[in-house]
């Protein structure tokens, strides 16, 4: 239904078009395999944020803009948009910074010991309860 409501009369020609296992969707999302291929080859693609940022949305939706997917976007879109490896290459880093400075989440400020704000690290860190001591080793 959702395929129906988002391409009309092509959504029978989406699926039927879709390869092996395209019609799975993306982890995380409910954008279909096939709809990465379908938009590279029929909606007029230019560039990877493009595709990632407007037509599928992936880059919205999953996190760090859906990098740990871009081998298997590559899989299916290199070829549909007769880009050669370098092109990828220069698209794929184009959308990554792309991506980190305008999509990503800015670093939280956080309180130190001190009450002087410093930047916590964009990556999660393990931190003990309240009210417990790092044990001397």
């Amino acid at each position: 239904m959702r395929l129906r409501g988002r391409y009309g009369a092509d959504a029978p020609t989406l699926v039927a078009t879709a390869h092996p296992g395209e019609l799975d969707a993306v982890p995380g999302t409910s954008t279909l395999w096939a709809e990465l291929r379908w938009a590279a080859r029929n909606e007029n693609v230019v560039h990877l944020d493009d595709l990632l940022l407007r037509r599928v949305r992936l880059g919205l939706l999953l996190p760090r803009g859906g990098e740990a997917h871009l081998p298997a976007i590559r899989a299916l879109c290199q070829r549909e948009f007769g880009w050669n490896d370098a092109r990828w290459e220069e698209e794929a880093q184009a959308y990554l910074k792309l991506w980190r400075t305008h999509y990503a989440l800015p670093e939280r400020p956080r309180l130190s010991a001190g009450n002087e704000v410093q930047l916590a690290p964009a990556e999660p860190q393990h931190t003990r309860p309240p009210g417990t001591a790092a044990r001397a080793g």
